[in-house]
């Protein structure tokens, strides 16, 4: 009997695309004069980095459910193999 195929998690990438918009946000930050520092908005900042971590499960589910299927991709191919030898 074959296993129906699981659909797939939302394409992972969303926290990765947060966490650059965010180093955009600091590169590009106005520069408090004498000093390396920078000013931002922290309730903003904060915000956002309170979504990232919302979102970090979704995209570790879908990671873990990209290694899963690979394996089996492999697994399948392997007994493919050896049925032709």
């Amino acid at each position: 009997m074959e296993q129906q195929p699981v659909q797939p998690p939302p394409i992972p990438g969303r926290v990765l695309d947060m966490i650059e918009d965010l180093v955009a946000e600091v590169e590009n930050a106005r520069q408090v004069p004498l000093s390396s520092n920078v000013m931002l908005n922290q309730d903003e900042m904060l915000e956002r980095l309170e979504r990232i971590k919302a979102e970090l499960p979704e995209e570790l589910r879908a990671a873990r459910w990209m290694v899963r299927e690979r394996e089996a991709y492999i697994a399948r191919t392997n007994e493919k193999a050896k049925e032709m030898l």
